[in-house]
């Protein structure tokens, strides 16, 4: 029987850099506003990577022990403000400004609340009687404690160092601890992995300008650079409608050959002006969900391979990660990777069998919506 009582969700996440190798784990706990969660009918399709278009609510990380990590504050999708642990100022020292560079703090603001909890004892007793000589007995007791936490809220504005209008679908806050006992090696942590990155960046960037030279193209005529967060796609054109970000997940899923390609296409988006200005996207609800035909069956499989995480099932993450769309961008943005696509395929460059896989289902996936948003 499907329960009726409105609930917030909580998941479990566990995350590996391919690149480094390490992993991390926690918990992630979705907790709606009234108004939302009385109107939501799909509470639980909120993920690590996704939120929905009309999220209100908040977001807490918590590390696997049970201590609170960070969280942040949504408003119709969009954060509005980030929730850190109070940081004894006395013994551990001034509160720092722990947000990201996609974001300024305006006003921050301490929240505090009473925690109950029973603690319980177990006393042993022991009793002479003249008649039945010794007595040992036990007494069980438990009674209310209660303490005092603080949370720390901040409200900020997008300073728009992150050129795309993307918080609720794509680049996430990963939740990183900002405790003064373990700030510094976090920090080093974090540069030695950029570090690893932009040498690896700069390795195939040396390959793609040779690749693309044989094409008549002059790469360092295109501002291109290494995206270091979080980025769930090969690449892509920002706002400036110049600017070429390349993705972590393009220098170690594809070779340099693919490398090329995928510049190559965002290299298409910027000569042909694509992309000059915001590329809003709209909720779709219900979901548009897309049925695979025999034609690029083979292409999906093959994609789906690549992808595929490891975490639930193939069928879940095929359906809930790849062929379920829950906001889309305008027929025009789909339009320009048509024949973005279109014209890589024939761009000369010779392919890996998984990068032909991801362009073939990217472009039926993208034929697909265009044909939903404009038919009649």
């Amino acid at each position: 029987m499907k329960s009726k009582f409105i609930r917030n969700t909580a998941k479990i996440v566990v995350e590996k850099d391919k690149l480094t190798g390490r992993i991390r784990s926690f918990v992630m706990i979705f907790i709606g506003s009234y108004d939302y969660l009385k109107k939501t009918k799909s509470m639980g399709k909120n993920t690590y990577l996704y939120r929905q278009p009309d999220f209100d609510g908040s977001v807490l990380f918590y590390e696997i022990n049970g201590t609170f990590i960070n969280g942040w504050k949504y408003e119709k999708g969009k954060i509005v403000a980030s929730i850190a642990p109070k940081i004894d100022e006395e013994n551990g020292g001034p509160k720092e400004n722990n947000a990201t560079s996609r974001a300024i703090v305006e006003d921050c603001t301490d929240y505090c609340y009473t925690v109950y909890d029973e603690e319980c004892y177990e006393e042993t007793w022991y009793d002479y009687d003249d008649e039945c000589g010794w007595e040992v007995g036990v007494t069980y007791g438990c009674y209310t404690i209660s303490w005092e936490e603080c949370t720390t809220h901040c409200t900020y504005y997008d300073d728009g160092s992150d050129d795309e209008d993307d918080n609720w679908d794509e680049d996430f806050p990963a939740g990183g601890s900002n405790t003064s006992n373990n700030t510094g090696k976090n920090n080093n942590d974090n540069d030695e992995k950029i570090d690893d990155r932009e040498t690896l960046f700069e390795e195939s960037m040396k390959e793609v300008k040779v690749i693309l030279k044989n094409l008549g193209i002059d790469v360092d005529q295109y501002t291109i650079k290494l995206n270091t967060e979080m980025c769930g796609t090969n690449a892509r054109v920002m706002n400036d409608g110049t600017t070429i970000e390349l993705c972590t997940r393009a220098l170690t899923k594809y070779t340099h050959n693919d490398q090329a390609s995928i510049i190559w296409h965002e290299i298409y988006h910027v000569d042909h002006g694509h992309y000059e200005g915001i590329n809003p996207t709209t909720p779709c609800d219900p979901p548009l969900v897309l049925e695979i035909d025999d034609e690029i069956q083979p292409y999906f499989e093959l994609y789906l391979n690549n992808e595929y995480d490891g975490y639930g099932t193939k069928e879940d993450y095929a359906l809930g990660m790849l062929l379920t769309e829950n906001a889309l961008h305008t027929a025009e943005w789909y339009e320009n990777e048509i024949e973005t696509y279109n014209a890589e395929l024939d761009n000369n460059i010779p392919r890996s069998e998984n990068y032909e896989a991801d362009m073939h289902f990217c472009l039926w996936k993208y034929q697909q919506i265009y044909e939903y948003l404009t038919k009649e």
